[in-house]
């Protein structure tokens, strides 16, 4: 096992690569330089219809993320109108939402 002063004598900051922007210049997306192995696979077309089961109208701006919970009928959704929401997915009954770091129960 090391010793505190061998680990506070490594380097393990992450070193992001300079960029040359001017002030006002978008950022540009950074390159994929990673294989993805998906795009080499041919899959069957899905001879099914999908159809929404409900659609529930969350948020007045497009949706940024939503979550959905790995045992329990919950789904959260956060917003461009910087709101979040949580909803019950078996009655689609918003549990709570919130602004910021402020919370409303219903």
């Amino acid at each position: 096992m090391k010793t505190k002063k061998e680990i506070e004598g490594v380097d393990n900051r992450f070193v992001l690569p300079q960029l040359n922007n001017k002030q006002g210049q978008k950022t540009p997306w950074p390159k994929d330089i990673r294989n993805n192995i998906y795009l080499l696979q041919n899959y069957s077309v899905l001879g099914v219809a999908t159809t929404p089961a409900k659609v529930i109208k969350a948020h007045e701006k497009p949706v940024a993320c939503m979550s959905v919970h790995i045992r329990k009928q919950i789904v959260a959704t956060g917003g461009d109108d910087a709101l979040f929401k949580i909803f019950n997915m078996s009655n689609h009954e918003e549990l709570a939402s919130g602004v910021g770091h402020s919370v409303n129960f219903n």
